[in-house]
């Protein structure tokens, strides 16, 4: 009997993520939620059999709005899948991402590094999980098209969340017929299921245990001078949040091999920055990654609304709260203003509803 067959039991994984969410006094499913868990599990229970039925998708892929649920309801399915853990991966789409860039950077072909890449990701994989998947650029679309066409030639159990149906990724008008091909496989190979529901449960508390949501979003009335040193000013609402007073002493340099980012300071696995200087730097997610991989505790000092930033800081605060998030970073912010009066622009950033939604998950207070 092989491991995979020793953790076989008689017990469905939809049975199994119920139970556990009872031991674990988890809030309950709501309906649209119970019902996308018996079509999850019942599919998975299927595709994990040792020779699944003909015709069985290789995949289940999960869109809808921001909050319902999605990454929370697939993550329990995920752990509750009886495969050695050695043998599940789980990807976020910037941690995919970057794998590209790292080969590219090596200067070998794009489709070599595509190759590699796409290997590397499947190699002795036997249930895959890739969450929050959206497609921006070209570039990622092509790894996309051939990553999901590996998975279904290997016929790899695979869960994808998306907030968007497989027809809106890469919506960019010139560049969409890049991702084609990546489409008609997630229509041809995947179950696509819509988790449904007008509830944000992030904004009702959701997620509320995670080392992320135990920040906070602190309003300021104004902001306290620094004696005219070139160290911006921390604001009223740094000691409200329970950040210490950054002195002119503390200011040092972040990312010294990639870009040099300034930081108002750095307190062992704490880094606070000036927002204005963070966000119009120019930073990438590989910088952001590799600053989560240091730094567990993120405080964002004096962030401006939305119209007051540049188009690509804008995007940079979108993609620095999904990699906090998936890091599960702690942030905290200061601002001057409430969080529903940062998107004060007619055209936000994309996937802005996805950022706000989640910085929704942060604690309140007022300096």
């Amino acid at each position: 009997m092989t491991e995979f067959d020793a953790a076989l039991t008689n017990e469905s994984i939809a049975e199994r993520v119920r139970h556990a969410l009872r031991d674990s006094g988890e809030i309950s499913l709501d309906s649209a939620q119970e019902h996308l868990l018996g079509q999850l599990g019942s599919w998975l229970d299927r595709a994990l059999e040792e020779e699944p039925p003909a015709g069985i998708p290789v995949g289940c892929f999960v869109h809808g709005s921001a909050g319902r649920g999605k990454t929370w309801l697939l993550g329990q399915v995920f752990a509750a899948a009886p495969v050695p853990e050695a043998n599940k991966r789980r990807v976020h789409f910037h941690q995919f991402f970057l794998a590209l860039q790292e080969r590219l950077g090596a200067k070998v072909s794009a489709h070599t590094a595509i190759e590699a890449t796409v290997q590397d990701l499947l190699s002795g994989t036997r249930l895959f999980f890739f969450d929050e998947l959206h497609v921006q650029d070209p570039g990622a679309a092509a790894l996309l098209n051939r990553l999901l066409a590996e998975i279904a030639e290997r016929h790899i159990p695979t869960l994808i969340t998306s907030n968007y149906a497989p027809e809106g990724l890469l919506p960019h008008r010139v560049y969409h017929h890049v991702v084609q091909p990546g489409i008609e496989t997630l229509r041809r190979c995947f179950e696509v299921r819509e988790l449904l529901g007008a509830t944000d449960y992030r904004r009702l508390g959701g997620g509320a245990g995670t080392r992320f949501a135990s920040g906070a979003w602190v309003v300021s009335r104004g902001s306290m001078p620094d004696g005219g040193t070139s160290i911006p000013p921390a604001t009223a609402a740094s000691a409200m949040a329970g950040i210490a007073p950054v002195a002119a002493s503390e200011a040092t340099t972040v990312l010294k091999d990639h870009h040099a980012l300034p930081a108002l300071a750095v307190r062992s696995r704490q880094v606070v920055f000036d927002a204005l200087t963070f966000l119009e730097s120019p930073v990438t997610s590989k910088d952001m990654l590799d600053l989560a991989s240091l730094f567990d505790d993120w405080v964002l000092l004096d962030v401006e609304p939305l119209s007051r930033l540049s188009r690509p800081a804008r995007q940079r605060l979108v993609t620095m709260v999904d990699v906090l998030v998936d890091a599960d970073i702690r942030l905290t912010v200061t601002s001057q203003v409430q969080r529903a009066a940062m998107s004060d622009v007619a055209d936000p950033p994309t996937d802005w509803f996805r950022a706000a939604s989640r910085l929704d998950m942060l604690g309140t207070g007022r300096a």
